[in-house]
């Protein structure tokens, strides 16, 4: 008896964790297809997000879409605009695998603590990485010619450029349907910091 108590208790702590499953290869989250998820099947499937914002309410014809943030998941997904997508599936997935501040929303993203295929995790280096990405398009891009490029484009329209700004080092894997994950390692030390996943629908 002891023991039917014991599994039932396990499966129900399992289930209540909520832990997603994101396939990097795949593009899929928790086995459904990234790309087609709505606010609704997201939400069904994630829960209560911590925070919403939805600049298409604030500006007409903005071409940004509503946003849902959760910050204990490490989690920032955003949707495309009705007018470029009725359905307005996903954007653009963002995970955080290091705590990391939030300063439209005052609040800290958390690591994210789901399943990652390939393996990936904040104590891994940008030279890590690359290899499980070798079957990809891939390209390296430095946070110095990151830092060059913004600040030619700044003084272009006469605006000063903060050179203090954080920038990352970062891989860009392109994928044939358009779709492109970009894995963002810290500056100095390249450790992987967070990564997103962007579609064009």
């Amino acid at each position: 008896m002891k023991t039917i108590i014991f599994i039932l208790m396990l499966f129900v702590a399992v289930n209540l964790s909520g832990q997603s499953k994101l396939d990097l290869y795949k593009l899929t989250l928790n086995d459904s297809i990234l790309s087609e998820l709505t606010i609704e099947k997201l939400t069904d499937m994630l829960g209560r997000p911590s925070a919403v914002e939805n600049q298409s309410q604030l500006i007409p014809d903005s071409r940004f879409g509503p946003v849902i943030f959760y910050h204990e998941k490490g989690l920032k997904i955003s949707f495309e605009t009705k007018n470029s997508d009725p359905q307005q599936r996903v954007h653009s997935f963002r995970v955080y695998l290091v705590k990391s501040w939030d300063i439209k929303n005052k609040v800290f993203f958390y690591p994210y603590t789901g399943e990652i295929l390939p393996v990936l995790d904040a104590n891994m280096k940008l030279n890590n990485i690359l290899p499980l990405f070798d079957k990809y398009r891939t390209e390296v891009i430095s946070a110095d010619s990151i830092k060059k490029l913004k600040k030619e484009m700044f003084e272009k329209r006469g605006m000063y450029y903060n050179p203090d700004t954080k920038q990352y080092n970062y891989i860009s894997v392109l994928n044939s349907d358009g779709s492109k994950l970009n894995l963002f390692c810290e500056e100095l030390t390249k450790y992987l910091e967070e990564f997103e996943v962007t579609f064009s629908h």
